[in-house]
């Protein structure tokens, strides 16, 4: 899991504290419940061998598509790992944005993709590499 010295359950309530007290939009908000979702069900979804068995039950716990490609290994271990690799991401970008106060700008342009689980990450990972350490532009 991840090496922030929170956990995600602790860190899940700052997120949604922050969510409700900045501009945003409903794409994060869905987003961020779709992994605290499947954070907690990450061992039943990483037992399902199949992967589109697997990604139908990712599609059914977090309420957005998961394509080929999402949540693979040959072993459960592997399969927890690659779930947890996203939840990851996800804290690492919120925990970046909130230190140096940009998290309007994160809650607004981070999750802007369709309603496919993989695209709202790739989506988070570009804006995280492109925004890790920035503070925001201020206007004068």
């Amino acid at each position: 899991m991840p090496s922030n010295t929170k956990s995600f359950p602790q860190i899940y309530v700052d997120i949604m504290h922050d969510l409700m007290s900045h501009a945003t939009s409903n794409n994060a908000q869905t987003t961020i419940e779709a992994l605290k979702n499947l954070y907690f069900l990450r061992q039943k979804v990483a037992e399902i061998d199949d992967e589109y068995r697997r990604n139908n039950e990712i599609f059914r716990v977090t309420h957005l598509e998961a394509e080929p490609g999402f949540c693979v290994g040959k072993t459960v271990k592997e399969r927890i790992a690659e779930i947890d690799e996203k939840v990851t991401l996800l804290l690492d970008a919120y925990q970046d944005a909130k230190a140096n106060d940009n998290l309007d700008h994160f809650f607004l342009s981070a999750f802007q993709s369709d309603a496919c689980i993989n695209h709202r990450l790739k989506q988070l990972k570009e804006f995280y590499s492109e925004n890790k350490g920035k503070t925001p532009q201020k206007s004068v």
